[in-house]
C-alpha cells in the first residue's frame, strides 16, 4: 500500500508538535532543576551560618569567652564540604574550618553584602559562593563567613544537559511514532467516508451518514449529500429532457419515415410526389421547431441568464414574427389578423422576444379553431408593453389555474409555454392567460424603456 502524502504531512506535523513540546518541557525542567540546585546550595550556606552562630551563642551563654566558644564550635564541625571562617569586627580571624583552598579565597567583608550569598570566580570547575552573617555575641561583634564551591552544582547541571541532548533521538522517534498513530486515528473517519462515497457511485439515492452534533467530517458529509442532491436533480432533469425530446420528435419523424418509404415504393408510390415532399418538408420543419424549443427549454431549466443589452421595438418584432408565421398558419388552415400596434420599446433580447411571439402563435394554432382569425396586438399598459395573442378555441389545460396566472404547465403539452414563461421572467415580465366565453387570450408583458424627454425649443 502506497504511503499517503496527507498521512505523511500529518505525521510530520504531529511529530514536530510533539518534539517541540517535549523539548520545551525538558528545557523547562532543566532550568527548574538548575534554579532548584542553586537555591538549595544557598540554603545550605544559610543554615550552616545559622547553626554556627547558634552554637557559639550557646557556648557563650554557658560562660565561655567568645573566642574560645568560636574555636570550640569550629573544631567540632568536621566532615563538611563548606568552609567556615569567623572573624571579629576588625576582620581578625578567630577560627576557620574547611578546605584550605576555599578559606584562602574568601574575600574581605567589604566586598560582601550581609545575608545574601555572592559568587566569585574560583577555577574552571566552578565559582566560590560566600555568605556573610554578622552577629553580636556576649557583647562582642563577630562575622561568620560560610563558603562552598559550585563545582558539584555545575557538574550536576552538565550531566543533566548531556542526558537531555542524548535523549533527543529517542524523543524524535517517539514523536514520529506518536504522530503516525494519531494521524491514522485522525484519517480513519476520512477512510470510512471514502468507502461510503465509493458505495454511493452506482446509486445516487444513497447518502452519507451524519452524526449529531456534527464535527468537521460530518459537515463535509453534509456538503457531499447536498452535492448528491444536485446531481440527482440534474440526472432527473436530463432524463426528462431525453424523454421530452423523444416524445416531441417521434410523431414528425414517423411521418417523415412513412412518407419517404411510401414515395420510394414503386408499386404503391404516391401519384403526387410533390405532395409527399411537401408533407415531408412540413414534418422536417416541425422537427426543427421542436429541436429549437428543446434547446431553449434546456437553457431555461439550467437557469441561463439572458443579457438584456439591446433596445427592441415590440411592434416591429410582432410584425416580423407574423410575417414569418403566415405560411405556417396557412398550412394549418388558420388566419392571422393584426390589431392595435402601438410603438413600444423595451430592453431585451430581440431573437428570444421574436421566438416568444412565434410560440404564442403556434400555441394559438394548436389550441384554436378556424371559426375566427388569430388576433395579435401590441399595446402600452402603464410601464409595460403587452403582446397579446387571442383566438377562439377550447382553452389551455387546468394547470394554468383559475386566476389566469402562469403556473408550471404539463411538460408534454406545454413545452412552448415553459419557454414562454422563462423568456417573460428573464425580461422582468410576466405571462398571463385569460378566457372569456370561447375566446382565449395569452399576454406577455415586458417593462418598457422610459421615454426620452422632447427636445426644448427656443422661443
Amino acid at each position: 500500500m502506497a504511503l499517503s502524502r496527507l498521512r505523511l504531512r500529518l505525521t510530520a506535523g504531529f511529530a514536530a508538535a510533539f518534539a517541540g513540546g517535549i523539548v520545551l518541557l525538558q528545557l523547562s525542567l532543566f532550568l527548574y532543576l538548575e534554579r532548584l540546585g542553586d537555591q538549595r546550595l544557598s540554603s545550605v550556606l544559610d543554615v550552616e551560618a545559622a547553626e554556627v552562630l547558634a552554637a557559639i551563642q550557646s557556648e557563650v551563654a554557658q560562660g565561655s569567652p567568645t573566642a574560645e566558644a568560636v574555636v570550640a564550635e569550629l573544631e567540632e564541625r568536621t566532615g563538611r564540604v563548606t568552609a567556615i571562617v569567623v572573624t571579629d569586627a576588625a576582620g581578625v580571624r578567630l577560627a576557620a574550618r574547611g578546605p584550605r583552598a576555599l578559606i584562602d579565597r574568601i574575600p574581605p567583608s567589604a566586598m560582601l553584602p550581609e545575608g545574601a550569598p555572592t559568587d566569585f570566580p574560583l577555577d574552571d570547575e566552578g565559582d566560590l559562593r560566600v555568605l556573610l552573617r554578622p552577629a553580636r555575641i556576649g557583647g562582642q561583634a563577630v562575622r561568620v563567613y560560610v563558603a562552598a564551591s559550585t563545582a558539584r552544582l555545575r557538574e550536576d547541571n552538565e550531566a543533566l544537559a548531556l542526558w537531555l541532548v542524548g535523549s533527543a533521538p529517542v524523543v524524535l522517534l517517539l514523536s514520529l511514532a506518536g504522530g503516525y498513530g494519531i494521524s491514522r486515528l485522525t484519517l480513519r473517519p476520512l477512510d470510512r467516508l471514502a468507502d461510503a462515497v465509493g458505495r454511493i457511485a452506482p446509486d445516487l439515492a444513497l447518502r452519507l451518514p451524519v452524526r449529531t452534533p456534527p464535527d468537521e467530517i460530518d459537515r463535509l458529509a453534509t456538503q457531499f449529500n447536498e452535492l448528491l442532491d444536485r446531481l440527482q436533480d440534474a440526472r432527473r432533469q436530463n432524463t426528462r429532457f431525453v424523454r421530452e425530446a423523444a416524445h416531441q420528435l417521434r410523431t414528425p419523424l414517423t411521418l417523415v419515415l412513412g412518407e419517404s418509404e411510401l414515395a420510394l415504393d414503386p408499386p404503391t408510390g404516391p401519384e403526387d410526389p410533390a405532395g409527399a415532399l411537401r408533407r415531408i418538408r412540413a414534418a422536417a420543419l416541425q422537427m426543427s421547431h421542436r429541436v429549437k424549443d428543446l434547446f431553449l427549454l434546456e437553457e431555461a431549466a439550467a437557469g441561463t441568464r439572458i443579457p438584456l443589452t439591446e433596445r427592441v421595438e415590440l411592434d416591429g418584432t410582432v410584425l416580423e414574427a407574423v410575417d414569418l408565421f403566415r405560411a405556417r398558419a396557412h398550412g394549418l388552415g388558420r388566419r392571422l389578423e393584426l390589431g392595435r400596434l402601438e410603438g413600444v420599446e423595451v430592453l431585451g433580447d430581440p431573437i428570444l422576444l421574436r421566438e416568444a411571439v412565434l410560440e404564442l402563435l403556434e400555441n394559438a394554432c394548436r389550441h384554436g379553431s378556424t371559426e375566427a382569425p388569430i388576433r395579435v396586438e401590441v399595446v402600452r399598459e402603464g410601464h409595460r408593453g403587452v403582446m397579446t395573442v387571442e383566438n377562439v378555441g377550447p382553452g389551455l389545460p387546468a394547470a394554468w389555474g383559475a386566476d389566469g396566472r402562469t403556473s408550471r404547465p404539463e411538460s408534454r403539452r406545454g413545452l412552448g409555454l415553459s419557454i414562454l414563461r422563462w423568456i417573460a421572467t428573464e425580461h422582468g415580465g410576466d405571462l398571463e392567460y385569460s378566457r372569456v366565453g370561447t375566446r382565449t387570450q395569452m399576454a406577455l408583458s415586458v417593462p418598457i424603456l422610459p421615454s426620452a424627454p422632447p427636445p426644448s425649443q427656443e422661443q
